[in-house]
């Protein structure tokens, strides 16, 4: 394949998006979650607001690999398990989704020991006109990772990861519904870049 610099990145914008119940419906492909005409987002769906640029999204894998030897120091199997997949961000807000988030389980006036639970999530990242979105296929739980340092010269920063569920099918698990698509919504994911049909 001949160089292309158009396949080369520079994300200008991101945003995360969640939603409190599993059952809330994913956008339609190539519909954003926030409608600028408007004025309202997808219902069901909240923005954790304000990101860390410099920070932006950290995808991160992590595997049990055994590799097994043969006498001879012959190296014959490897073999895989427990893994997980998690992603980290950087909000810059305090709003109710950023807490609910940070001290799950909590109010504005009450702080309680933090237990994640279950929600959906959607990351969104924009170079340019082009638009990838990846919808969680199950759940994902999220956590503080890190502590909050608030002083008089930078912005409160609040690190969350979330870890990503699996769904399910047959002998392997599927993490994310995976989008591309330009400022008009077509699809700019080729057949040859796996299914493009937008199916769940």
């Amino acid at each position: 394949m001949a160089k292309n610099t158009d396949n080369a990145s520079i994300y200008d914008l991101g945003e995360v998006w969640i939603a409190d119940s599993l059952d809330t419906p994913d956008p339609e492909p190539g519909v954003p979650f926030y409608n600028e005409e408007t004025g309202k987002a997808l219902e069901g769906w909240t923005e954790v607001g304000l990101m860390d640029g410099d920070d932006g999204m950290t995808t991160s894998r992590d595997q049990d690999k055994n590799k097994h030897y043969a006498w001879g120091d012959i190296l014959v199997r490897q073999s895989r398990q427990k893994f997980t997949l998690s992603r980290k961000f950087s909000a810059l807000e305090d709003n109710p989704t950023t807490r609910s988030l940070i001290w799950p389980g909590s109010t504005a006036r009450t702080i309680v020991t933090p237990k994640p639970k279950p929600i959906k999530m959607a990351f969104v990242k924009h170079d340019g006109d082009v638009t990838v979105r990846e919808i969680t296929k199950k759940h994902a739980e999220v956590d503080l990772d890190g502590d909050v340092n608030e002083n008089e010269s930078d912005l409160t920063k609040y690190e969350l990861v979330a870890d990503i569920y699996p769904l399910i099918k047959g002998k392997t698990g599927e993490y994310f519904k995976v989008e591309k698509f330009d400022a008009d919504g077509n699809d700019l994911l080729s057949d040859e870049d796996g299914d493009a049909s937008g199916e769940a």
